[in-house]
């Protein structure tokens, strides 16, 4: 199964930006290693939907979201 996972780094204002090497260790200790490329950052209002519907194609079965 392919996970995207999509971060608002300026969530919890900005705590989410700055805890992002614990939160990624995190999921790594559960999910194992994750590439770059699985991980999208959003940029502005709207843009996690965008990221979402972009991660729901059959190379991407499964959205997750950390905030």
């Amino acid at each position: 199964m392919k996970t995207r996972i999509i971060v608002n780094p300026m969530a919890n204002k900005g705590n989410c930006g700055k805890r992002w090497p614990h939160i990624l260790a995190e999921f790594e200790r559960h999910l194992g290693p994750v590439s770059s490329a699985d991980v999208a950052m959003t940029r502005a209002p709207g843009h996690a939907t965008a990221l979402a519907r972009e991660a729901v194609t059959p190379s991407a079965a499964t959205a997750r979201s950390a905030r």
